[in-house]
C-alpha cells in the first residue's frame, strides 16, 4: 500500500501582475491526496488438489457366504486404505459383516466437502492500483491441478484365483475452489476505494478472465467486504466511520459461498456415489466427533490439519516400533495381538514379520484417529 500527499502551488506571474491589478487572482494547481491498495486482478496460477475418489463392493465381489475369510480380509484391506489426509477416500460398500473395522462404507458427503475447503483455498495475486484505474480485463489465470496418487488403495485386490475386488475411481467433472479477492488491504481510510475494490470482486466473480479457467468450478470470496466500517489511521490515532455500502456484499461472505461449494458437491459428487448396500449398517463410533468437526469451516480447517499432523507422527512412530520389535519378547507380544485376525488362507496375509506387526497396530491407531470423523450414524 501507498499513501501519497503531493501539496504543489504555481504562481503564473508571467500572466498575471497582482501588484498594479487588484483584480488578478494568480493560478495554482490543486491539492492532491492519493491512496492505492492491490485490487486489480493480474495473471497468475491457480494451484487446485484433485483427490482420489474411489469404492468398491467386496460384498459383491467376494461375498461373505461363500468366501467367509477372504470377505473379511477384503473389506479389512478396504477400510484401510481410505486415507484422506493422503488425499485418498475409499468406500467398501457391502462389507455387513465387518462391523465397525470399516472406516467407511459409503463415501462421507461432509468428509468430501471439508476436502475442498481445506484443501482448495485459492488466494488471488492482485497488484496495487488507485482509485482513478480501471482493472486489467486483459489478466489471465492458469490452473495447476495437483493430481495425486492413491494411497494404499488396492487397484484390483487378488486374494485367490476367485476372489477378485473391483474398484472403481469416481472423476470429478470440475474441481471446486474458494477463489479468494482479498479487498482487507484496502480498508485504509477510503469509503469509495474499498468499494471499488468489492466491486471488482463482483465484477471479476462472472469475468471472462475466471470463466476460460475451465476446469474448476470457482466460488468467489470477497475478503473484507463484509466490514461495517472504514479504518482511519491518522497521526497515530486509528478512528473508524461508518461505511456506507455495509451490507451490499454478504453473498460473497466466505460462508455464502461456502454454502454454495456445498450444495454444488452434493449435486456434481456426492449424488453420483454409490450406497451402502448393507440393510441395517450397525451403529457407528465416529459420530459425536464427525459432528464436532462439522461445525464451523474454519474449526474444520484446524481439526482435519491436526489431524493429519496427528497421522505424520504415527507414521514417524511406526519406523520406530519397527525397529524396536527385533526384541525377541515385546515382539512376540505384538504379533500375537495383531495376528489373530488373519492366516494363511487370506491370500498370504499369515507369517508377518513382528516388524510387520508393529505397522498394523499403528495402521489401527491410525485409523482411530482419522477417520473416526467420517463413520456414517
Amino acid at each position: 500500500m501507498k499513501v501519497q500527499s503531493v501539496a504543489m502551488a504555481i504562481l503564473a506571474a508571467s500572466a498575471c501582475d497582482e501588484e498594479h491589478d487588484p483584480g488578478c487572482m494568480g493560478t495554482a494547481a490543486p491539492f492532491v491526496a492519493k491512496l492505492s491498495c492491490p485490487w486489480k486482478v493480474t495473471s497468475d496460477d491457480i494451484i487446485l488438489n484433485n483427490p482420489v475418489i474411489r469404492q468398491s463392493n467386496p460384498g459383491r465381489d467376494c461375498e461373505y457366504t461363500k468366501n467367509g475369510k477372504l470377505h473379511l480380509n477384503t473389506c479389512e484391506q478396504c477400510g484401510k486404505s481410505h486415507v484422506p489426509c493422503e488425499n485418498t477416500f475409499t468406500a467398501c460398500t457391502g462389507c455387513c459383516q465387518s462391523g465397525n473395522d470399516i472406516a467407511l462404507r459409503e463415501h462421507d458427503c461432509n468428509e468430501v466437502k471439508d476436502y475442498f475447503r481445506w484443501k482448495n483455498e485459492c488466494p488471488l495475486k492482485l497488484m496495487e492500483a488507485g482509485l482513478e484505474e480501471e482493472p486489467d480485463t486483459s489478466a489471465t489465470l492458469h490452473a495447476v491441478i495437483k493430481n495425486h496418487t492413491a494411497a494404499k488403495v488396492l487397484a484390483k485386490g487378488n486374494l485367490d484365483t476367485s476372489c477378485k475386488v473391483e474398484v472403481d475411481e469416481f472423476k470429478c467433472p470440475k474441481i471446486p475452489a474458494i477463489v479468494e479477492f482479498d479487498c482487507m488491504q484496502c480498508n485504509i481510510g477510503s469509503a469509495d476505494l474499498m468499494a471499488k475494490c468489492c466491486n471488482e470482486c463482483v465484477r471479476f466473480s462472472t469475468s471472462e478472465t475466471l470463466a476460460n479457467v475451465s476446469m474448476i468450478e470457482p466460488f468467489v470470496v470477497c475478503n473484507g467486504c463484509q466490514t461495517e466500517t472504514i479504518k482511519i489511521d491518522w497521526k497515530g490515532t486509528i478512528t473508524h466511520q461508518p461505511w456506507i455500502h455495509a451490507g451490499k456484499y454478504d453473498d460473497y461472505s466466505r460462508k455464502s459461498q461456502e454454502d454454495r461449494l456445498d450444495k454444488w458437491v452434493e449435486k456434481k459428487i456426492c449424488n453420483k456415489l454409490v450406497k451402502d448396500t448393507c440393510e441395517d449398517p450397525p451403529r457407528k463410533s465416529g459420530r459425536f466427533l464427525r459432528e464436532a468437526v462439522s461445525t464451523t469451516t474454519t474449526t474444520t480447517r484446524e481439526v482435519l490439519a491436526e489431524q493429519c499432523r496427528r497421522l505424520e507422527e504415527l507414521n514417524n512412530s511406526a519406523t520406530l516400533i519397527s525397529s524396536a520389535s527385533t526384541t525377541p519378547g515385546p515382539a512376540k507380544a505384538l504379533k500375537g495381538n495383531v495376528s489373530n485376525s488373519s492366516d494363511g488362507s487370506s491370500g498370504g496375509t499369515s507369517g508377518h514379520s513382528s516388524g510387520s506387526a508393529a505397522v498394523s497396530a499403528v495402521s489401527v491407531l491410525m485409523a482411530a484417529v482419522i477417520v473416526g470423523t467420517v463413520v456414517l450414524v
